[in-house]
């Protein structure tokens, strides 16, 4: 047989391939037909739409239900006695109580219904083939070459007597063609959230496979988790009560834990596309192992129940890390922002360096997605300049500068472009801590082909010392925190307000405290404080004092992390890869600040991101808040990130405009824009409209370089290579 000749595809007419899978046993010679079927992109329910249905559902409770939206986007409801149930009377919903109730998803009627195959593509082997048929004639036979892992999924997902159709890219998409597969990975966003269902293809098996599915479906069928993944409750015909309680431990022996372990670390899991495939098919979405199958609803829940119980059963070394990948991975990443998105996908498994942006195109602002055109004839670094620049001038902010530490090394490559293909990438501060060290500031910028940028800041100091902290587990943070001389330390005046001791816990926790973000599991700056002045031969644990979850994320953050002094005597944390000598400076249109290497010519290079105490808010070009103000953050309901709220402690005052603003004159013409911030926004943002030309902006027009100079903030343009 010869190799299947594709027949072009129509762009115009919105085509894509679809494979009509024909039946057959499993050790069958694989055959196939390729159809030419239309798909048009649908219209699917905002966040925000979804929060203001939620809400005139809330309004028509009888008294003493109670509703909450789980993560498979259900209204679960429980009644008078706290029973939970699907049901609700006089509530019209369709018959899983989606999208509330009108369900949006669903094909155009020019599509034959079809599910969507997100698999690891492996090696090409010239001996395994699928035979195509063409679908007129049905003699013609022709073949495509495949891997061994398709050839798998092929002989277990057909069924014996009626045919299937699946869409899969190594057999839709002509591979050998650039133009095509250009367009065609485009569409993949479409083609994954339009599917009737997306199979997850894990693997033909492993030992104990049976076991782990049974588990974890079982598992995943006591409960049902929270939207906002704060809680969960008992689902509707559970059996198994006590497994909701934190404090009873996981119902499974051990050789069910470690077939679990086997499950979370299969190949499937660790590779950088199924990441888009799962997140946009993951309310209809199975994961497959040969004959098994479990709903990823279900996975999801089971995930969270076991995380929930990490401390208090004997769990093998590397399970708890493998289960919380899995969970961040099948969390809803539509709608986090880009760089955060990148961040968390950057280090998973791609043959082509420059899917790390192109397989995660769909699941990226629409900004961002439409403004950046596949194209794989660019290099790695063109690709990332591209992402970088399309960003840059859909958003009008620098955020993407925090993900720049490790591009140092590359000769090649601009410090203040992020090196994606890295599989380690230096960061500082954590995301999602609302931070707004530039305020609600736009970038202002000029590029000089072939990769310099020039970008408006100042400059707050030098590094003048630093002390690697090598933290590696709750000892070490401990030992550290004993080998201060807090008692000193809280002394000291710190040169931006409070003493010493909090600068340093500040910098040490980077922010992470339950005085800024109203965590339940959160402590506060008065325990540190406490806990710091405990005398050395004090044995108290502290994961013990301060919660095992709270101290594992706080560990997490501090890998290869030193304090530093600057040369004006502040205190900060910043990634190892910085040094004596090495700048920090505020960035407009960044929300952290930035560590920068001066090299010759007056230029500089980007070194990480930094936290410096008393400069996370806009304090360098605001100046400092006044003292009967504090800042908490609060995450918003309608996009994954959180934002500052501004709360007077003398006048109850609560408000999200930053009161330091409240006596500078708005800019000849603007006027404040009131409106909801949607993932198109960046992450510290602000709405203005001209009363005259109608134009609005994203960011404070009173905080533009020029505005500042006539504020005396000594603003200069930071040359970047």
């Amino acid at each position: 047989m010869k190799p299947y000749h594709y027949l072009p595809l129509d762009p115009t007419n919105n085509e894509i391939r679809l494979i009509k899978l024909l039946p057959g046993r499993l050790d069958d010679p694989i055959q196939v037909e390729i159809l030419h079927e239309r798909l048009l992109a649908q219209i699917f329910q905002t966040p925000e739409q979804r929060h203001l249905l939620k809400n005139r559902f809330q309004k028509d409770l009888p008294r003493q239900w109670k509703m909450v939206e789980t993560l498979e986007g259900r209204l679960l409801f429980f009644n008078e006695q706290g029973l939970p149930t699907w049901t609700l009377p006089g509530l019209l919903l369709n018959s899983d109580n989606r999208d509330f109730p009108e369900d949006n998803s669903g094909l155009k009627k020019e599509c034959t219904p079809f599910e969507a195959l997100s698999y690891v593509w492996g090696a090409l082997d010239a001996s395994r083939t699928v035979v195509v048929r063409h679908a007129k004639n049905g003699g013609q036979l022709e073949h495509i070459a495949i891997g061994r892992n398709l050839e798998d999924a092929l002989r277990y997902l057909r069924y014996r007597e009626t045919a299937r159709i699946i869409w899969i890219d190594a057999l839709c998409i002509d591979q050998a063609n650039v133009l095509e597969r250009n367009e065609q990975v485009r569409r993949m966003g479409d083609i994954y959230r339009m599917a009737q269902r997306v199979v997850a293809w894990i693997g033909p098996g492993f030992a104990d496979c049976h076991v782990a599915f049974n588990a974890l479906k079982w598992l995943g069928n006591q409960i049902e988790v929270e939207v906002n993944r704060k809680s969960m409750f008992l689902r509707p015909g559970y059996t198994a009560a006590y497994v909701i309680h934190p404090g009873e431990p996981l119902p499974f022996d051990q050789d069910t834990v470690h077939a679990i372990k086997r499950f979370t670390t299969q190949p499937w899991w660790d590779r950088l596309w199924v990441l888009q495939e799962i997140q946009l098919g993951i309310d209809h979405a199975i994961v497959r192992c040969g004959e098994h199958e479990l709903d990823v609803g279900r996975l999801r829940c089971a995930l969270f129940c076991i995380l929930t119980k990490e401390t208090k059963v004997s769990i093998p070394k590397g399970l708890a890390a493998r289960t919380k990948m899995l969970d961040r991975m099948l969390r809803d990443c539509q709608g986090i922002l880009f760089g955060d998105l990148l961040w968390e996908s950057h280090s998973r498994e791609v043959s082509d360096k420059r899917d790390t942006i192109y397989g995660i195109l769909s699941l990226a602002p629409s900004k961002v997605a439409m403004g950046l055109k596949v194209d794989y004839s660019k290099s790695e670094t063109e690709v990332y300049l591209d992402a970088f620049m399309i960003h840059l001038q859909q958003f009008q902010r620098l955020e993407l500068l925090k993900y720049c530490g490790g591009s140092l090394s590359q000769s090649e490559h601009p410090t203040w472009c992020p090196n994606w293909s890295l599989k380690t990438i230096p960061k500082t501060v954590p995301s999602g801590l609302g931070f707004a060290a530039s305020g609600a500031s736009a970038s202002s910028t000029t590029f000089i082909p072939p990769g310099t940028l020039q970008a408006a800041g100042l400059l707050l100091g030098r590094i003048e010392f630093r002390k690697e902290l090598g933290i590696k587990d709750a000892a070490g943070l401990q030992l550290d925190l004993f080998g201060l001389d807090a008692r000193k330390m809280e002394e000291l005046q710190y040169p931006c307000g409070g003493t010493t001791l909090e600068a340093y816990i500040y910098a040490l926790t980077k922010g992470q405290l339950y005085d800024r973000i109203k965590l339940r599991y959160y402590r506060a700056l008065k325990e540190w404080m406490s806990y710091a002045m405990l005398d050395q031969s004090h044995t108290a644990d502290i994961s013990r004092t301060f919660g095992a979850r709270y101290i594992s994320e706080l560990l997490s953050s501090l890998r290869n992390t030193c304090i530093v002094t600057t040369n004006l005597g502040h205190i900060g944390s910043a990634s190892s890869v910085c040094q004596p000598g090495d700048y920090v400076a505020i960035v407009l249109g960044c929300d952290t600040p930035i560590i920068l290497r001066e090299v010759p010519s007056n230029q500089y290079k980007v070194v990480c991101d930094c936290y410096l105490h008393g400069f996370m808010d806009g304090e360098a070009i605001l100046g400092e808040l006044k003292s009967a103000w504090r800042i908490e953050i609060e995450k918003e309901e309608t996009r994954k990130t959180w934002t500052p709220r501004y709360f007077s402690t003398e006048t109850a005052l609560e408000c999200y405009s930053d009161p330091r603003l409240i006596e500078i004159p708005f800019t000849q013409g603007w006027e404040p824009l009131k409106g909801v911030q949607t993932n198109d926004d960046p992450i510290i943002c602000t709405s203005f409209r001209h009363r005259e030309s109608g134009e609005v902006i994203n960011y404070d027009p009173r905080l533009t370089p020029e505005a500042l100079k006539c504020r005396g903030i000594s603003i200069k343009t930071l040359t970047i290579i």
